[in-house]
């Protein structure tokens, strides 16, 4: 529901951008409310983590830093 993620983003020294990425779409629309004070810091995404890449280069990135997958 997005605690392990927000955790992450409290301890960053610099604060990234995150991604929220699940085939659920309602725990997906949970950990976004959960998530709500990182406001555009986050992009959430109902889709499958093997398409991280894609994802990825779609938001105009290069690459991530950290990635935390609960399969």
């Amino acid at each position: 529901h997005g605690g392990h993620t927000f955790h992450m983003y409290e301890e960053a020294a610099n604060k990234p951008h995150m991604m929220g990425i699940d085939l659920d779409a309602h725990m997906l629309a949970k950990a976004k409310q959960n998530l709500e004070a990182l406001g555009d810091q986050i992009v959430f995404i109902n889709g499958s983590y093997t398409k991280v890449d894609e994802y990825i280069h779609a938001q105009g990135r290069k690459g991530i830093d950290y990635l935390i997958v609960d399969v």
